[in-house]
């Protein structure tokens, strides 16, 4: 039998949870541990970027934020 659509967990996806992975991954966070300080898998994040093509695009500006602070120093 096929799933739903809408059926399963309610999704953990809010602005808060984006901006807070977000600012962990500017801060030099992996994207496992990103996902971590907000309870989630990293799975999870990798399938937000595969369907969320801002969050995707943000994910890449905050890692390479990280970077060039990092060798910057």
């Amino acid at each position: 039998m096929p799933a739903r659509p809408g059926a399963g967990r309610p999704t953990k996806w809010n602005p808060e949870t984006r901006d807070r992975i977000l600012q962990a991954l500017r801060a030099g966070f992996t994207l496992t541990g990103a996902a971590g300080t907000v309870g989630l898998a990293a799975t999870t994040l990798y399938q937000w970027g595969a369907e969320k093509p801002d969050f995707r695009s943000s994910v890449h500006e905050a890692q390479a934020a990280a970077v060039s602070r990092f060798e910057s120093k």
